[in-house]
């Protein structure tokens, strides 16, 4: 799914990505997540989620980080949680 958080005068919003559903499914576009500065009404950057991956559920963390939920196995058994500063330069992988 897709999901939004809002830091200051700045919204973050994540894409899913592209996957295929059947048998076998398939992820074949990865999620990202765009930083919007809401006060001039602009994209400022975009950033995608490790190939392999899909979903993208969001939350910003009490550490200034954003949090990103994104599912890494076609069976959809497995998530793992990708970490962005707010510039959305990555900052790891979390269990």
């Amino acid at each position: 799914g897709n999901a939004m958080t809002v830091v200051g005068n700045t919204a973050y919003v994540t894409s899913a990505g592209v996957a295929v559903f059947g048998s076998p499914s398939l992820f074949t576009q990865p999620g990202s997540i765009t930083q919007v500065d809401l006060a001039a009404r602009r994209i400022v950057r975009t950033a995608s989620l490790p190939q392999g991956t899909y979903g993208a559920g969001l939350r910003a963390g009490a550490d200034g980080l954003l949090y990103v939920t994104a599912y890494t196995n076609t069976n959809f058994s497995t998530q793992d949680v990708f970490a962005f500063d707010q510039s959305l330069a990555p900052a790891g992988t979390r269990a």
